[in-house]
């Protein structure tokens, strides 16, 4: 019998979690799905410019798990983006802890300039938001994996 997982620390779950082609009708696309644990490598290492070591650091896993955790997201990503699928954000081993200003989105205006806004906490946010979650927290574990701590 496997060990169970470790829970992978991520920031804040995702304001935004789903994307797709302009242009084609949703029940026509098939989906890639990539877990917010996913997500949250590719952003602290991509997006961020952090180094694997300090990644891995924040997210409370070791290095090569991290590595792992980058490689299958960056294909899903990839994938999506190559065969035009929708790139659905959803599940992974994880826990939600935030720290001030890490859950920062800042993402482009909408048509006309408007922020559409939304709650990230409760995974109503709209397309278009800028929130900050500032309250230190560790929400329940997600997936099957060993508690947080």
């Amino acid at each position: 019998m496997p060990r169970p997982r470790k829970c992978r620390r991520v920031a804040c779950e995702p304001g935004v979690t789903y994307f797709k082609p302009a242009g084609i009708p949703l029940r026509e696309l098939s989906e890639s799905e990539i877990g917010v644990d996913e997500l949250e490598a590719i952003k602290l290492v991509d997006f961020e410019e952090m180094e694997q070591i300090e990644a891995s650091n924040r997210m409370e896993i070791s290095q090569p798990t991290l590595h792992r955790l980058l490689k299958s997201g960056r294909k899903k990503v990839a994938q999506a983006l190559i065969k035009g699928q929708a790139i659905k954000i959803k599940g992974g081993d994880y826990y939600i802890k935030n720290e001030v200003d890490s859950c920062q989105m800042e993402m482009e205006p909408g048509p006309g300039g408007r922020k559409k806004t939304g709650n990230a906490e409760k995974g109503t946010a709209g397309l278009y938001q800028s929130a900050v979650l500032g309250i230190t927290s560790v929400k329940p574990r997600k997936g099957k994996c060993l508690n947080p701590g």
